[in-house]
């Protein structure tokens, strides 16, 4: 989390000056032309966090919408969808194994004749 405190620690205070801390990287970042969205994570977002969330980045023109990711396989936010317009599925990979590599370019950038 920063600052030195963990969300066992965290105080109304302390969490005033991450909140403040967290407000200012968003509207810093948003700003930018390179970037074309930001993700905010927050373990212990609720239907108590939302409004806030939503009323702190109103006023920012950098940002169009917000979005709520989910994971595809195993949702567990389903509570929130009410609240959001736009909803992200994702697939949760646990483990990728790679069976069998096979070479499809020589160092020349041409296919490999044996590929074809």
């Amino acid at each position: 989390m920063g600052f030195g405190y963990t969300l066992s620690t965290i105080d109304e205070y302390s969490a005033f000056i991450v909140s403040k801390k967290i407000n200012n990287l968003i509207n810093t970042y948003s700003r930018s032309k390179r970037i074309r969205g930001i993700i905010y994570s927050n373990p212990v977002i609720d239907e108590d966090l939302i409004p806030n969330l939503f009323n702190t980045l109103d006023d920012n023109i950098f940002i169009s919408d917000i979005v709520l990711m989910d994971d595809y396989n195993t949702p567990k936010l389903k509570h929130l969808y009410p609240f959001f317009e736009e909803i992200i599925f994702f697939p949760s990979v646990r483990k990728v194994r790679i069976i069998e590599c096979v070479k499809l370019w020589n160092v020349d950038n041409e296919l490999s004749e044996e590929n074809l």
